[in-house]
């Protein structure tokens, strides 16, 4: 008992380790990151793809494609596409290097003088992604929780479920570990961005070998990178992972200290011309997907975790 609890306490603070912050970064002009993005994700392909071809053993496409996530997130680190965004040169983030993790959360953050156990978290940097601004930690939702939501689904088929049957209970899952372990109940913060982040993940590892065009083929009996299927980051980052624009949901206590620091910054910020420009290109990226049917399943009978764009733009009338 006392082991597990211990595992899980590991496991949550490590996910709330990165807790973002959209409203400080939206009036910045920030360079648009999906090339060196790109490369980092085809190079764990090719990586893996090395790997199974050297391999002595029948490698099928799923575990091929569990093997990809694997090297997405690092094998011997925890989200290490994340650490590469945060600590590449060809990437701008918001703030620059110059502001340190501490100076960040205590002087700008919106997490700033919430105390325990917001101040020792890190706030992930703020990047572009073909103009939708996310924080790094979204890019570890996506390869590390999408892998597991991915071995959840191929699981469900094994155990004779269809494939839509197995893709709900795997994300079913992922929502309830999101409530329950590794973001609202322990942490305080519930991100449906998080969420979403999460779903791009399983669909890009799903469509790694399903689907007409899948990103793995098999060619002279070896598999390659699909010519006909590039990778690209921005046909995955979507507005619902902008916690500005689809912001997460903080428990009343900590909401109470937030709010504030929200309202400092977003009543001035939703006024500005950079910021409505944005918000008025999401409307053309955004797009109704089955996992927004799922959260809405699950949280219908729970009121309590609904939370509204209009719940922060009333801060405003106060």
């Amino acid at each position: 008992m006392k082991i597990t609890m211990i595992l899980t306490f590991i496991i949550s603070t490590t996910a709330m380790a990165l807790e973002t912050d959209q409203f400080h970064a939206a009036s910045k002009e920030l360079k648009e990151s999906s090339r060196p993005l790109n490369e980092y994700v085809i190079d764990k392909f090719e990586r893996a793809i090395t790997r199974a071809s050297g391999s002595n053993k029948t490698v099928s496409c799923q575990a091929l494609a569990n093997d990809v996530m694997s090297e997405v997130v690092g094998r011997f680190a925890i989200s290490k596409i994340s650490q590469f965004a945060k600590n590449s040169p060809e990437i701008e983030r918001y703030p620059d290097d110059s502001v340190t993790n501490k100076d960040y959360l205590d002087e700008i953050s919106i997490y700033k003088g919430l105390g325990f156990p917001f101040n020792i978290v890190k706030i992930s940097r703020t990047i572009n992604i073909g103009g939708v601004y996310i924080g790094t930690d979204k890019l570890g939702h996506f390869a590390l929780v999408g892998r597991n939501y991915y071995r959840a689904y191929l699981k469900n088929l094994a155990h004779g479920m269809s494939k839509l049957e197995a893709e709900k209970s795997a994300v079913m899952k992922g929502i309830k570990q999101e409530v329950h372990i590794l973001g609202y109940t322990l942490g305080g913060v519930l991100s449906y961005g998080d969420l979403e982040a999460n779903y791009q993940g399983l669909m890009f590892a799903i469509s790694m070998c399903e689907g007409e065009n899948p990103f793995l083929i098999k060619k002279n009996g070896k598999w390659i990178r699909n010519e006909n299927r590039a990778f690209d980051f921005k046909n995955i980052v979507n507005p619902k992972m902008d916690e500005s624009y689809q912001p997460a949901f903080w428990k009343p206590r900590i909401w109470k200290k937030v709010a504030p620091n929200i309202k400092d910054v977003y009543c001035e910020l939703k006024e500005t011309q950079i910021y409505q420009e944005r918000i008025k290109s999401y409307t053309t990226k955004i797009q109704h997907n089955r996992n927004d049917d799922y959260i809405f399943e699950f949280f219908r009978t729970r009121p309590k975790f609904d939370r509204k764009l209009e719940m922060i733009d009333n801060l405003c009338d106060k």
